[in-house]
């Protein structure tokens, strides 16, 4: 398997002349100075990783414009469209633990966190009929048993049971990860996030999210050139608090923090990178 690193019309995986099978996870404006200033253009971008006859799985919710871009780049090399949105889901529970569903009509227990992980679930899923159908895989209990233990560091990863990291660095995945631990915390808890941006990220849209959680701490990344200050991010979030660094704010938001409150360590992996392995 290989990973596009950075769109598709100039990534090193087009060194691959065939493929088996081409997968699109959710499209979402990111890298814009290299890809494009829309959804569309970064589709399009992204597009020519499609290679003649290749089937080409989509992920749910995608946005018109991408799907319209992808689905005419699929026509164009005659690769069969497979939709993850087809793959039905029904979500039995959803704990800080994992989440346990209906997948395609099977039981899952998904380990990782997030509604987006839900439909990255649905994705992978729809990938696996096809390479069930290409006799790669015998069955679905392979993906049943990845779902089930796949983790991916620094994101939404748990620290404890009350500290999570996450190096959301788009408005598209700071407000999901926002959303989820918004939504699982204990009764009468707060959200308290530590959080620091790269200057050349959506910085104005990212900070808005940051009005959701109840105290917000910032800071400033470990990257020579393109960290964003913690105190210019300060004064774009009415009321955080300034840390001189990552782990101070932590410290500082685990001794603000009550037993049912929720923290969240955010905005890049040049942030967190030093609590991976904590």
């Amino acid at each position: 398997m290989l990973e596009a690193g950075l769109g598709g019309a100039t990534d090193a995986t087009n060194a691959i002349h065939a493929a088996q099978l081409i997968v699109f996870t959710h499209l979402a404006l990111d890298h814009t100075a290299q890809l494009g200033p829309t959804v569309a253009a970064i589709a399009a971008n992204k597009a020519q990783i499609i290679k003649s006859a290749a089937p080409v799985v989509i992920a749910p919710h995608q946005p018109a414009a991408a799907w319209a871009v992808l689905t005419t780049a699929a026509r164009r090399h005659h690769a069969p469209v497979v939709a993850a949105q087809a793959v039905s889901v029904t979500v039995t529970t959803a704990t800080l633990t994992g989440t346990q569903l209906t997948l395609a009509g099977q039981p899952v227990h998904l380990a990782m966190l997030g509604a987006h992980q839900v439909d990255n679930a649905r994705t992978a899923w729809a990938a696996s009929t096809v390479l069930i159908a290409q006799g790669v895989l015998p069955d679905a209990e392979p993906m049943r048993q990845a779902l089930a233990h796949v983790q991916l560091p620094g994101r939404l990863q748990a620290l404890d049971t009350q500290t999570f990291l996450d190096a959301g660095h788009n408005p598209d995945a700071l407000g999901q990860v926002l959303a989820t631990l918004r939504a699982q915390r204990p009764v009468g808890g707060r959200l308290l996030v530590v959080a620091g941006f790269l200057a050349d990220k959506d910085v104005q849209a990212l900070a808005h999210l940051l009005t959701l959680a109840d105290a917000v701490w910032v800071t400033t990344p470990a990257h020579p050139q393109r960290a964003l200050s913690g105190a210019r991010l300060q004064r774009l979030v009415p009321g955080s608090q300034f840390s001189p660094s990552v782990r101070a704010g932590l410290a500082a938001a685990r001794d603000a923090a009550g037993p049912q409150d929720l923290i969240l360590v955010t905005g890049s992996f040049y942030l967190i990178g030093d609590l991976i392995d904590d």
